[in-house]
């Protein structure tokens, strides 16, 4: 099996050191976890975690290089070649506190009783040196068959650890599972449990659904949705499922797998993107969102971001109604947003645009502003040389000095106004231009 791991060469010659110098020091080492799942699924590796029969004093007198990251639960860090390897002693857990850590762990001989611990079967398969798989728990089965089945009993294992329960939906998302009867049934008995997580590691697991690909997203909500699970956060969040049968058919899974393909491909990376898609897919407003995020422990620069590619979203929805009403151009409008969001996220909602036509227009109302933003949008954008304050060739102490005015909220507001001019072509981007502009809307205001 080494010759199928999709991994740097360097980080897989690195690992197989680690077993062979422990297997040379008569201790059992295999590699397990999330890097033999993705071997089996012919995906990329990128980190690799080793399970060993040896203490960590013993790692640390084998390796040059170790690092105590985790004494306390039998976790060593070995460096090879500037690659890191947590190598932990295999254990058994007793004892659970606030279902989530383990108030004992005991080191043990054996390979067996490291892996009854864990959360799923397809985490609980170990690779050895010279790879022959150990799957005691038919782990192998359950990732052909896309399950989602509990080590051993299901109930068990969410009192231990309630997050698994998040864990269990992130993985029948991402891996494209179904989530095993006993597990989702114990899923659902248990789900009251995951008040005591951190909000923190909540939206972590969530990232990893919304992040990972569009059907991913799709199939998320809908075990959310079924579960009830954002209803039992410490911090509820149980407005993104408010009405089950709204958001159900706001998630109806898309049938042309070439066009997620395309939509993936469009967001890749853009993790602000997926998340306005997200709440914008469950009926939730910009405030909510922020809320929700405020709950989740956004940062604050990523909430912000996703913040206002929602309020632009939205503006698009409220400014069809007045141009038609008022006959505003549609150049005018989009430099006025692109002025008041910024210009990367006037770039996010192209991108929503463009390949919004892949589903029939599921999120934009086909209206003639539209059609111009989606033919011209981008190409408005990329002209558009002055588009913030800082681009203006006046600032604000300017502006005060010669009107020998007190600075105020008029200014900021009288800034914005040349600055919005300046972008249309009304006046030229020069200082003497500008106060002259100045002199005029005063002169007009009074």
């Amino acid at each position: 099996m080494w010759d199928q791991i999709q991994a740097d060469p360097i980080l897989v010659a690195g690992a197989k050191s680690v077993l062979m110098q422990l297997n040379e020091a008569g201790f059992e080492a295999y590699l397990v976890g999330g890097c033999v799942r993705d071997t089996l699924l012919h995906k990329p590796i990128h980190d690799v975690d080793i399970t060993t029969s040896a203490l960590p004093a013993e790692v640390m007198s084998i390796f040059d290089h170790t690092i105590p990251t985790g004494l306390q639960h039998g976790t060593m860090t070995v460096v090879i070649d500037k690659n890191l390897f947590e190598v932990t002693t295999f254990r058994k857990e007793s004892e659970y506190e606030h279902y989530r850590r383990p108030t004992e762990v005991a080191f043990i001989q054996h390979l067996e009783g490291d892996l009854e611990r864990r959360d799923f079967t397809f985490n609980a398969m170990a690779l050895d040196v010279g790879g022959k798989l150990h799957d005691p728990f038919d782990g192998q089965h359950d990732l052909k068959q896309r399950i989602v089945r509990c080590v051993g009993e299901a109930d068990a294992r969410f009192q231990e650890d309630a997050l698994r329960m998040l864990r269990a939906i992130r993985f029948a998302a991402c891996y494209d599972c179904q989530i095993d009867g006993p597990t989702w049934l114990a899923l659902i008995h248990h789900r009251d449990k995951l008040q005591y997580i951190a909000m923190e590691r909540v939206r972590t697991e969530l990232e990893k659904v919304v992040e990972k690909s569009l059907l991913s997203l799709e199939h998320g909500l809908r075990l959310l949705v079924h579960s009830g699970l954002v209803s039992h956060t410490k911090a509820s969040l149980s407005e993104l499922v408010t009405d089950d049968q709204e958001v159900l058919s706001r998630v109806e899974l898309i049938s042309d797998i070439q066009a997620i393909t395309e939509w993936d491909c469009a967001l890749e990376h853009d993790a602000i993107t997926r998340w306005a898609l997200l709440f914008h897919r469950c009926g939730v407003r910009s405030e909510m969102a922020d809320e929700l995020m405020k709950r989740l422990k956004f940062a604050n620069r990523t909430a912000s971001d996703i913040v206002k590619l929602m309020q632009l979203i939205e503006w698009t929805e409220e400014i069809q109604h007045a141009s038609n009403q008022k006959g505003v151009g549609v150049y005018s409008l989009w430099t006025q947003a692109i002025i008041d969001f910024g210009k990367v996220t006037a770039s996010r909602l192209l991108h929503l645009l463009a390949v919004d036509q892949l589903f029939l227009r599921r999120l934009f109302n086909d209206t003639a502003m539209i059609g111009e933003l989606r033919e011209y949008g981008a190409t408005w954008l990329a002209a558009l040389e002055t588009s913030q304050l800082s681009d203006l060739a006046i600032r604000g102490q300017d502006i005060v000095k010669h009107l020998k005015k007190t600075p105020g909220p008029w200014l900021g507001e009288l800034l914005k106004q040349m600055l919005y001019r300046v972008a249309m072509g009304e006046i030229p981007n020069t200082r003497s231009a500008i106060l002259d502009e100045v002199n005029r809307v005063i002169q007009e205001n009074e």
